[in-house]
């Protein structure tokens, strides 16, 4: 990314009591959002229209052919959104976002759709406070709901008397054009370490596929496995299902077990892809024994819920502080039998192979997918003898730290890049520097 010269600054300066603002050029504008922009709402009353959605990409047509996605009985209930309007989602200062459309179209009738209607405020300049408003947590405190829940809302009242700043018309066109410039140089650099973030996901991968169906001996003598997508498996190795080799949905003891007494309880996002899990929530065993799904320290956890799956969403529950515990009915447990150690298995499970096989094999309604037990139970499962298996464990964790080091270095500074594009972009929209 080229270097950024030091900006100039407003000689003179104003504090408006605007807590988000700060001080602001001495011959700025501030005006309430009821004063620059029309807030409209027609109800399309029939189908036909593009449906179009928001996201934090921008607005979309929304393909509601497909089955995707969150789809409406009655389009016809939709409010209309012109190329040019501006629409956001209110209803969702968390999540949500804003964006000028480049389509006619319909929106649902739960965004906030409105116009700019003041010739001092450019739809350029203006979208970058509405952006700024979502991305940096500006509308947030100005919301109103459940934020745990996601329903943290802007009501329209907080929203017509928000003040913005308004520089000078030139001065807008600068702020606009600074920003657009120097954006799409931090973005060139982000796309970089992004891909390269995404080139080491890719190696382990290739490391882990490579060590559970090659092992680690490349010059060991090697046999057809007589399944296609597997290819080739050391001459010594046996091809097993699964069900022999380790346990699907495995009972737990809870002998002696007091109903007050403390176990293990595990969210599904408390499981990371990289096998990483926060299992520290603790609570009485009567709450969740019934309804959840089952495990003992030591199993493995594989989610069986599309996008879960096909994130690799895994467990090796090595460290959980309960010999037992309860967790999603969306994850698959297995517990390995003796011809199968445990960190092997979980390689198994987070390799390519076992990912795209299950992805293949997904049954249930779009979005909500699931990978069958029968799949898991039956998957031709290349083993090693046992010591072996131990060697590859400890092979593939030492080059997975490396890979992992390497991975959090990048995340810091795409971190580190993104952070420094909002800083800029929030310094020329509220006048902390004088761009040219």
């Amino acid at each position: 990314m080229a270097t950024l010269k030091v900006l100039d600054l407003y000689e003179e300066l104003r504090n408006p009591a605007i807590d988000w603002l700060g001080d602001i050029p001495s011959h700025w504008q501030l005006k309430r959002l009821k004063y620059v922009v029309e807030i409209v709402k027609r109800i399309a009353g029939k189908e036909g229209f593009d449906v179009l959605s928001i996201t934090q990409k921008g607005i979309k047509v929304k393909d509601i052919d497909s089955g995707e996605g969150q789809l409406a009985m009655d389009y016809s209930k939709y409010q209309l959104l012109y190329k040019g309007e501006f629409a956001m989602n209110h209803m969702d200062l968390l999540t949500g976002y804003v964006d000028i459309s480049k389509y006619d179209g319909v929106v649902s009738p739960d965004y906030r759709v409105f116009r700019n209607r003041s010739p001092e405020v450019l739809d350029a300049y203006l979208l970058l406070i509405f952006q700024m408003g979502y991305t940096q947590r500006i509308f947030y405190k100005y919301g109103q709901g459940v934020s745990f829940l996601g329903r943290w809302r802007f009501p329209a009242d907080n929203f017509n008397n928000f003040f913005i700043p308004i520089p000078l018309v030139d001065e807008q066109n600068k702020i606009v054009e600074f920003i657009s410039r120097k954006t799409a140089q931090i973005d060139e650099a982000i796309a970089i370490k992004e891909k390269q973030f995404a080139l080491l996901k890719e190696r382990k991968h290739i490391i882990i596929q490579k060590a559970v169906t090659q092992g680690l001996n490349s010059d060991v003598r090697m046999k057809d496995s007589g399944v296609g997508w597997i290819g080739k498996i050391p001459h010594h190795w046996e091809l097993v299902p699964l069900k022999r080799l380790a346990k699907l949905s495995p009972s737990i003891n809870v002998k002696n077990k007091r109903s007050s007494d403390l176990v293990c309880f595990l969210a599904m996002e408390k499981v990371s892809a990289e096998g990483d899990v926060d299992s520290n929530m603790l609570l009485p065993i009567k709450e969740i024994s019934h309804g959840f799904t089952p495990f003992n320290k030591g199993d493995v956890i594989v989610a069986k819920i599309t996008p879960c799956f096909e994130n690799g969403k895994s467990a090796y529950l090595k460290d959980l502080p309960t010999a037992i515990g309860y967790g999603s009915t969306e994850f698959h447990v297995l517990r390995n039998f003796d011809r199968l150690n445990g960190e092997f298995l979980h390689l198994i499970v987070r390799s390519n192979l076992f990912l795209k096989a299950g992805e293949a094999m997904m049954t249930g309604s779009a979005g909500q997918k699931r990978v069958p037990s029968s799949f898991v139970a039956n998957f031709p499962t290349a083993l090693p003898p046992i010591q072996e298996q131990k060697k590859i464990v400890v092979f593939v964790k030492k080059h997975l730290l490396e890979i992992e080091n390497a991975s959090y270095l990048q995340k810091q500074q795409i971190g580190k890049l993104k952070e420094y594009k909002a800083i800029l972009i929030n310094n020329a929209v509220t006048g902390k520097i004088k761009v040219a």
